[in-house]
């Protein structure tokens, strides 16, 4: 009785892992301690619940709650020839310009170094909502990207979350 109950706990929590695991062709990488994987179902209830609009795209596969927080990431794939894909300088400058044109309110963009990859993050905000983007430079036609939305009171919790996510992020080709 005691090995089934045992089995039957190593079981629950097996799985439990593996709906933890996030997909990506592009990078390996680890969630948040703590994030709880969302179903798109799940994550339209908490937006729609929570808050006046989603940053967060419906069309991708890692959907993350954290503390109030919304977690999503994606792989992004480029048959463009290298000469022809734009800088991480040139994709910062092109989304301050998008952002300030719909009168969003940008609180921070730079682009960081973290384990020799390149990434441009930028926090932007309409109201109390705020949206913290990412995004790799190209390796190979590929990048990665996501985003974390929350409410203004969550931002040092996004910020630990986002530090954390990009500590963990390693390209799988090198």
């Amino acid at each position: 009785m005691k090995n089934i109950t045992f089995f039957t706990i190593c079981l629950f929590f097996s799985i439990h892992a593996i709906g933890q695991i996030p997909k990506s062709d592009v990078v390996s990488l680890s969630v948040p301690n703590g994030a709880r994987s969302l179903t798109k179902e799940q994550l339209s209830k908490i937006v729609h619940n929570n808050f006046k609009r989603s940053g967060v795209p419906l069309n991708m596969e890692n959907y993350y709650q954290l503390d109030g927080l919304i977690i999503s990431f994606w792989d992004h794939e480029e048959n463009v020839s290298p000469e022809f894909q734009r800088s991480l300088e040139e994709i910062k400058s092109g989304m301050l310009g998008i952002l300030k044109q719909n009168n969003d309110t940008v609180n921070f963009s730079k682009i960081i170094t973290i384990n020799s990859i390149q990434f441009l993050v930028y926090e932007y905000q309409k109201e109390d909502e705020v949206y913290l983007r990412f995004q790799t430079g190209f390796k190979n036609n590929k990048n990665f990207g996501g985003i974390i939305q929350f409410k203004k009171p969550d931002e040092a919790k996004a910020n630990k979350a986002l530090q954390d996510l990009l500590q963990s992020i390693r390209f799988k080709d090198q």
